[in-house]
């Protein structure tokens, strides 16, 4: 077992050293990060298991009656799943 991390992306104005990944500037092409870490303390670049769940815990998370897309920004890219 490990766990998973949801983060809101960096909001801009002063700079945010949270999102180090990110590329260029203050705008993001994502609506969440993710970052995880399994039982050993290593982070995988993404879990495809955890992203799904992690997308079902955001739309009850923002109550979202009609499905949508996530951006997901991982290690290994922004995923949609």
């Amino acid at each position: 077992d490990g766990i998973i991390f949801l983060m809101n992306p960096p909001t801009g104005g002063a700079s945010d050293e949270s999102d180090s990944d990110s590329a260029g500037g203050s705008g993001t092409d994502y609506d969440y990060a993710m970052r995880m870490y399994n039982s050993d303390g290593t982070e995988p670049e993404m879990c495809g298991n955890g992203i799904r769940c992690l997308a079902r815990f955001v739309a009850e998370l923002e109550e979202h009656s009609v499905p949508r897309s996530y951006k997901f920004h991982t290690l290994a890219g922004t995923i949609i799943p």
